[in-house]
């Protein structure tokens, strides 16, 4: 379970993620992309809104159909139900990211790094592909494929 000042890193990618608020109504942690070209596959949220605030570094961002592409203290979000994905453009990235509600995003990422931590990742943290039905199936409102 997610803890206030708690940091986990996904040993595949690198993806360190220290918790920042861990409540109901929302969850918000600082998020670092250690190098450059790593991407979050498109995804989308049912029943969240995601917000990115870049801290430091040059982060793409693809919600919808639009394209952004943000610097420091520049932010960006998805509304529940948009498709989105997001991948670093440059050697190292901070943001601070948060979800409303939490709902239970923290379980979803501790899941996937754990699978990381086991082998049963791809290259860009994506699990295998039973692994990645269960994911969905058992978290519908927090996590779907994109549309």
């Amino acid at each position: 379970m997610a803890k206030q000042g708690e940091t986990i890193t996904n040993p595949i990618t690198g993806l360190e993620i220290t918790w920042v608020h861990v409540e109901p109504d929302r969850l918000e942690w600082d998020d670092y992309y250690p190098r450059e070209g790593l991407r979050v596959a498109p995804h989308v949220h049912p029943g969240m809104r995601e917000h990115w605030h870049v801290v430091e570094g040059l982060v793409r961002f693809r919600i919808d159909d639009e394209d952004h592409e943000l610097g420091p203290g520049e932010g960006v979000a998805a509304a529940p139900g948009l498709t989105h994905a997001a991948w670093n453009v440059t050697d190292g990235a901070r943001m601070r990211v948060s979800m409303t509600p939490a709902l239970r995003w923290a379980e979803v990422i501790e899941q996937l790094f754990a699978w990381a931590r086991e082998g049963r990742t791809d290259a860009n943290g994506t699990p295998q592909p039973d692994l990645l039905m269960r994911l969905l199936s058992d978290y519908s409102a927090e996590l779907a494929p994109p549309s």
